[in-house]
């Protein structure tokens, strides 16, 4: 997810505002990007946001401070530091891994360019690189169920044949009373089994969702 700390607002929408009102909506929009933080309790914040750490010097900001901008900003030295912090708010507890923004690349030339652009890449590439090999491995995970629930039920078709073939040559000379208990231990055994087998399918589907 990709969340601006000052959401829904544009420099002409700032301009457009006086002093007072500028202040009011840029408390405003960081307050909400405060508020999904705290509502969607994010393990791992990557910032990205540099020029936020400053927006108290600009008027079209209105001034609007607080500490947790510093705290969820970053700068090219963090950056290049590499460095993580431990940050809480309220009862939810998170790191937050220094980056910058990526339009700094195209602002720059040459060796400094290609130098930013690896570092970037670096830091992107710690981050998430070992989510997708987590992944990874659960899909692994969920096919190795599926592929052991679809044997379940090769092998519960075939007991079933088993089953069905036997009830047929039971002896007409055996008392009815002894067929139906026969068959009704069967067929409860491989209700049981069915059962067993539409339990787990629906538990893999669950897990997929």
């Amino acid at each position: 997810m990709v969340l601006d700390i000052f959401p829904f607002l544009t420099n002409d929408f700032l301009d457009s505002l006086d002093h007072e009102e500028r202040k009011a909506k840029v408390k405003e929009a960081f307050s909400l990007a405060i508020e999904l933080i705290q509502k969607i309790r994010p393990s791992i914040v990557l910032s990205c946001q540099c020029f936020a750490r400053y927006t108290y010097q600009h008027e079209r900001w209105g001034g609007f401070t607080n500490p947790l901008i510093d705290v969820l900003s970053s700068s090219m030295s963090e950056a290049e530091q590499q460095r993580v912090s431990k940050v809480s708010i309220g009862d939810h507890t998170f790191h937050v891994i220094k980056a910058f923004n990526p339009a700094k690349i195209y602002y720059e030339d040459g060796q400094e360019k290609q130098d930013i652009d690896n570092l970037l890449r670096d830091i992107f590439s710690k981050v998430f690189s070992g989510y997708g090999k987590s992944k990874a491995l659960h899909k692994k995970s969920l096919k190795d169920k599926l592929d052991a629930t679809a044997a379940k039920l090769h092998k519960i078709g075939f007991k079933y044949l088993d089953l069905m073939s036997h009830y047929e040559r039971i002896e007409p000379s055996v008392p009815a009373s002894w067929a139906h208990e026969v068959k009704g231990d069967g067929f409860s055994e491989l209700k049981r089994s069915v059962s067993e087998i539409v339990i787990s399918v629906k538990k893999l589907q669950k897990e997929q969702i």
